[in-house]
């Protein structure tokens, strides 16, 4: 009676333990099948015809790392990595996303990942204008921007701007009521933009066709502390902006930023730049956010999501000239 009750006990617990161990590689297997699933990268941006497993990506798409994705003939995909990283596939082809994975650094950027969940819900849904207005609490102030139109160039920037890099962009308007007389704007399709130190010498000068420019002072070997610039038609002295100014940001102050911009230049990508842009705006460094964005659509043309991005900055900042102007206009009601 006593072996038949051990042998009872005993075929138990072989059963108990067969059981339990049943269980543990039953829930290793099911965390290898997770994990094999989990979300790798989530689409920013896309151009052209894009697809994963069959299936076309539009932004927001989110990709696991056991799918393959498609790039097409002259598309473009802008790609935020689960860690922070971000990475732009624009050469036709099949790619694995585990390799794309392998060739990223594994260390997550969480200032990175900040602003790559901002433009995600920025693009994905619908944001009313308070809003966004109380995201970007750090605006121009109505007093320092948005000044009457006085000269036949205008240029919307505030009369001193404050920068922490080494790029920063201007942007102007022609103002046809200012013009001279026998002057009409189709006869105006060239600029010149002037650059002077404090004590007033030219230190660059540049034409162009656009109005909007951006400076690289590193490269133009520009090291002081303060500009002024001006713009004029090319030929007509008469047809004139007011002098502006850039003052570089105080070192005690810009080491305030240096980690988090130092991290976030690192990348001169275009998807990178977008990314620069949106922290340099939340910061309140218009001109250079406005540069960043500018980059970005100088290095892919075409991406509708880039150009969607800028246009919603230059209006939400007033530097577009329909928001300057409706700005001025309320600000005088």
């Amino acid at each position: 009676m006593l072996c038949s009750n051990y042998f009872y006990i005993h075929i138990k617990y072989i059963m108990k333990t067969k059981l339990s161990l049943f269980l543990l590689i039953f829930s290793y297997l099911l965390i290898g099948i997770v994990s094999a699933q989990d979300v790798a990268f989530r689409v920013l941006a896309t151009k052209g015809v894009n697809s994963v497993n069959g299936h076309n990506l539009i932004i927001g798409s989110e990709i696991t790392n056991n799918q393959i994705i498609k790039v097409g003939t002259g598309s473009y995909l802008g790609l935020a990595h689960k860690n922070g990283g971000i990475l732009e596939l624009k050469e036709e082809g099949i790619y694995k996303v585990a390799d794309l994975e392998a060739k990223l650094t594994s260390n997550a950027s969480r200032v990175t990942s900040k602003y790559i969940d901002f433009i995600i819900s920025e693009l994905t849904k619908k944001q009313d204008a308070d809003e966004m207005a109380h995201r970007y609490k750090h605006m121009h102030k109505t007093e320092t921007v948005f000044r009457c139109p006085c000269d036949p160039i205008t240029v919307i920037l505030a009369n001193k701007e404050e920068i922490l890099g080494d790029k920063a962009a201007i942007t102007w308007f022609v103002n046809e009521k200012k013009l001279p007389k026998g002057i009409s704007i189709d006869q105006i399709t060239d600029y010149q933009v002037t650059v002077m130190n404090l004590f007033g010498n030219v230190v660059y000068q540049i034409e162009t066709q656009a109005n909007t420019l951006v400076i690289d002072f590193k490269k133009e070997g520009l090291e002081d502390k303060f500009f002024t610039y001006k713009i004029r038609v090319k030929g007509n002295e008469k047809i004139t902006s007011e002098e502006r100014s850039f003052i570089k940001m105080k070192d005690k102050k810009a080491k305030m930023f240096f980690n988090e911009y130092n991290e976030l230049t690192q990348n001169n990508t275009a998807l990178g730049k977008i990314i620069q842009a949106k922290y340099l705006e939340e910061q309140g460094l218009f001109p250079e956010a406005m540069a960043a964005y500018y980059e970005a659509l100088t290095l892919e043309v075409g991406v509708e999501v880039y150009q969607r991005l800028y246009d919603e900055f230059m209006d939400r900042a007033g530097f577009s000239k329909d928001a300057y102007l409706g700005k001025n206009k309320k600000d005088r009601e």
